[in-house]
């Protein structure tokens, strides 16, 4: 008897374990690969770090600890993963990753030539930071 329900024990324990990775993949299966255009930009400045005129602030933020994001338009989306855009600090910027709501998880980053943007009005650098 006591052997019977060590069994009924381990398998209940193996199919529990089967079943949350069965939910982890489907959750993964269900994240498709995405490609986005978008300047790599620091949280601190969000939207206004995304022009080339901001790489030496936004790479000032990011070494003072900011986070790094991808700015795509007026959108503003944090990277989960910033070892992989390290080098990339004010780059005009293709990646190919997974995104989550506001987050983005990026598998691939590849330099793009910068797009031309009118100047938008207090956009300075000492606008910025007061």
């Amino acid at each position: 008897m006591k052997m019977s329900k060590r069994i009924l024990l381990v398998m209940m324990s193996v199919g529990l374990f089967f079943a949350v990775a069965n939910v982890a993949s489907a959750k993964e299966a269900k994240m498709k690969t995405t490609t986005i255009k978008g300047w790599v930009g620091d949280s601190k400045c969000g939207v206004k770090s995304g022009s080339a005129a901001h790489a030496a602030c936004a790479a000032k933020c990011l070494a003072n600890g900011e986070k790094p994001v991808l700015v795509e338009g007026d959108k503003v989306m944090m990277i989960d993963n910033p070892e992989a855009v390290k080098g990339h600090e004010g780059h005009y910027v293709k990646v190919k990753g997974h995104v989550d709501g506001d987050k983005v998880h990026v598998m691939e980053v590849a330099m793009l030539k910068e797009p031309k943007a009118p100047k938008a009005k207090g956009d300075k650098m000492e606008d910025m930071h007061k």
